[in-house]
């Protein structure tokens, strides 16, 4: 793995931008992710000039644009995308190996945002985040504290090692941005683990949405798996297509290779109750040490996690801790 440079909230600026879907049909969410990020960023904020003209369909020359003025910006320390969508593969596609070379600042997302980073990754062996976006997490009427604190103590600290902690409560409700998101959200859910199979993984910390390490396979973007902890989380959709998505990642060897496995809180799945018995199903069937129950993705607020980082689960108390740091000073 190749660290990146320790975000500095007092030096630097966040920068802003749309690697998949466009924002511009959310105005009153886009402002008040901004808006929560300048406040919780003293040097500001820098929105990539092509944010509210991108629509995630034929724009990819803009996109590919805004993520080069980021990069290049010495005085933008983090990039924080937008949100998800359909289209970040088609920008990873794009980035030549000169751009991914000088690459030197975290970049986090998650959902359609995992192609983007595990696709660097596979590339480069550079380090990211899989965590907090604007839109999907800023964008609530309150902004989670802990949320924000768990994310710079992943892009800021170079102290290693650190637990991943839960959230203290837990959103797994839909509800239409720019419709019925005025108040804050509810959290129902309090965190509770589970494990399947016994023992400690140790390994690289790789994965992200289930649709999307679909989608990597497929293009030939996706890493070296062996003897990496594979964390996924399922969104959307039934959870029939979940297991079909989970034999396709079984058949491409995927889970033979791996060490360990992370399995997040599926949001909006259709008969979601057996996404557990799923990841049970894999965890026996390869022999992997299994950490069940993470809000990692759509569910509100999130860990972060660093992408290719050293990272070990012990089944014995559901911890997972991260030991090696994926950035530098």
């Amino acid at each position: 793995m190749r660290a990146v440079r320790r975000f500095d909230p007092a030096a630097h600026r966040i920068g802003v931008f749309c690697p998949s879907d466009g924002v511009s049909k959310f105005p009153r969410r886009t402002r008040r992710a901004i808006e929560a990020l300048r406040r919780l960023a003293p040097t500001g904020v820098e929105v990539a000039s092509n944010t509210m003209s991108i629509t995630g369909e034929d724009d990819r020359a803009l996109r590919h644009a805004d993520f080069t003025s980021l990069l290049e910006d010495d005085s933008v320390g983090l990039i924080i995308c937008a949100t998800g969508g359909y289209t970040a593969l088609e920008l990873s596609l794009m980035l030549d190996d000169a751009l991914l070379d000088a690459y030197t600042k975290p970049l986090i997302g998650f959902s359609d945002v995992t192609n983007l980073l595990m696709s660097i990754y596979a590339r480069t062996g550079i380090a990211s985040f899989h965590g907090p976006m604007a839109l999907p997490n800023f964008g609530e009427a309150h902004a989670s504290a802990w949320e924000w604190n768990a994310m710079m103590n992943a892009v800021s600290h170079a102290d290693c090692p650190w637990p991943v902690e839960d959230p203290p409560a837990i959103c797994d409700s839909f509800r239409f941005w720019d419709r019925d998101d005025d108040g804050p959200a509810s959290c129902p859910l309090r965190p509770q683990r589970s494990t399947f199979g016994t023992g400690l993984a140790e390994g690289r910390l790789l994965g992200g949405n289930l649709d999307s390490l679909v989608s990597l396979t497929a293009a030939g973007l996706a890493p070296d798996w062996h003897d990496v902890i594979i964390f996924w989380e399922a969104a959307f959709g039934s959870v029939t297509k979940a297991r079909r998505d989970l034999a396709t990642l079984s058949s491409a060897g995927i889970f033979d290779a791996a060490a360990g496995m992370i399995v997040g809180l599926p949001f909006q799945v259709e008969g979601a109750q057996k996404i557990s018995d799923m990841a049970r199903e894999v965890a026996e069937a390869h022999g992997l040490p299994t950490i069940y129950g993470i809000s990692l993705g759509h569910t509100w607020p999130i860990v972060t996690l660093p992408i290719g980082a050293t990272a070990r689960i012990d089944t014995q108390d559901a911890s997972i801790m991260i030991l090696e740091s994926a950035v530098i000073s």
